[in-house]
């Protein structure tokens, strides 16, 4: 029977972010990815191409849009909808707890090996890694157009402790994780995914700069054939110097 539990919602901890890592770079798309994800589903990539994030990490969403405008490497490539994103990673999540679980394990480590992550470190995760993405339409998250949808994606081989999260089907903290029993995946109602049960999402300043942030960018083969191949950065372009404190949205229930 769980005894008391330690509730820290939204916390800044101190997390350490590490060289950008990849596992596919450039055009990602249903006909070159394997899209199984091990636990009898499949990513839904809506028969689109989507950019890998090396491309966008660092830099703002103005920026992003005025190197798609000026016909730069990014020309042709759009920012994926609102629905089109959700879409995406509700079929990655494993239909139960919004947050760290086990259940959202394989989709979230399988969205962050096929998109690229950032490597971060924090008590109890072993390989931990992660996104935050800028996504939508003008008005799609918030009426002011100045604002952007804002996803995020994280993932661990393991945990060293029980973890508790909302049940979107009980509406009721239960147990999503228990210590040690392998991948641990975040994948979140309002960051995202359509768990069915809030309406709003996140959202980024247009203009803000984050070293963990990216663009989730998509090209539509269908209007617009093929898209170029892109120039995938040497490591050293896009590795973050130093060591930094980011503001990790982790919802840390911890079972005593």
């Amino acid at each position: 029977m769980m005894a008391s539990k330690q509730l820290k919602s939204f916390f800044t901890i101190g997390l350490f972010l590490l060289p950008f890592t990849l596992s596919h770079a450039g055009v990602i798309s249903a006909d070159n990815t394997n899209t199984a994800l091990g636990n009898g589903n499949s990513a839904d990539l809506q028969n689109l191409e989507w950019l890998s994030f090396d491309q966008t990490l660092g830099q703002s969403r103005d920026q992003v849009e005025t190197a798609i405008d000026t016909g730069g490497a990014l020309q042709g490539w759009r920012y994926a909808s609102r629905v089109e994103t959700e879409t995406l990673l509700t079929s990655l999540w494993g239909g139960l707890f919004n947050g760290f679980s086990g259940d959202n394990g394989p989709g979230a480590s399988w969205f962050l090996n096929t998109f690229g992550s950032i490597a971060e470190t924090a008590t109890g995760f072993d390989n931990l890694r992660g996104i935050n993405f800028f996504f939508g339409n003008g008005g799609e998250c918030r009426d002011d157009t100045s604002f952007s949808c804002r996803g995020e994606v994280r993932a661990a081989d393991n945990y060293g402790a029980d973890w508790t999260e909302f049940n979107v089907n009980t509406r009721t903290e239960t147990l999503s994780y228990t210590a040690d029993s392998g991948p641990i995946g975040f994948l979140f109602e309002e960051l995202g995914t359509d768990m069915d049960y809030l309406d709003g999402n996140w959202t980024w300043l247009n203009s803000d700069v984050h070293t963990n942030g990216a663009s989730l960018l998509v090209w539509d083969s269908l209007n617009q054939g093929a898209p170029p191949q892109q120039s995938i950065p040497e490591p050293s372009a896009i590795a973050l110097m130093g060591l930094g404190l980011l503001g990790f949205g982790l919802a840390r229930r911890k079972i005593r």
